[in-house]
């Protein structure tokens, strides 16, 4: 055995929404995803949030994300621009972790 931990599996291998990623990363017991969990759930709630989206309707996929990350700025969100980096970071960092792809 190699020692790597098996990626998580996405429920009926279908593509997750939102709210499924969400669930993924508050049960995952992954060390990786424990120790950022607040900040990866944070990422999630903001994009839906901000974006104005259900965040079950909302599939976690490369052309969606950036569609609607594109539309949030300091100015739209009240956020900073460092904050929104962040969130941009995380989400590409749950996109790697599902395996779906980079942002």
């Amino acid at each position: 055995m190699s020692g790597h931990k098996a990626k998580p599996t996405v429920p009926d291998a279908r593509v997750p929404c939102l709210s499924d990623v969400e669930s993924i990363v508050r049960t995952s017991a992954d060390p990786v995803v424990a120790r950022r969990r607040g900040q990866l759930l944070t990422s999630v709630r903001r994009l839906s949030k901000h974006a104005g989206v259900d965040p079950d309707a909302v599939p976690f996929v490369v052309p969606v994300l950036r569609n609607l990350s594109t539309r949030l700025t300091p100015a739209t969100t009240g956020l900073s621009k460092k904050s929104l980096q962040n969130d941009q970071s995380n989400l590409r960092f749950l996109l790697g972790y599902l395996n779906l792809g980079g942002l």
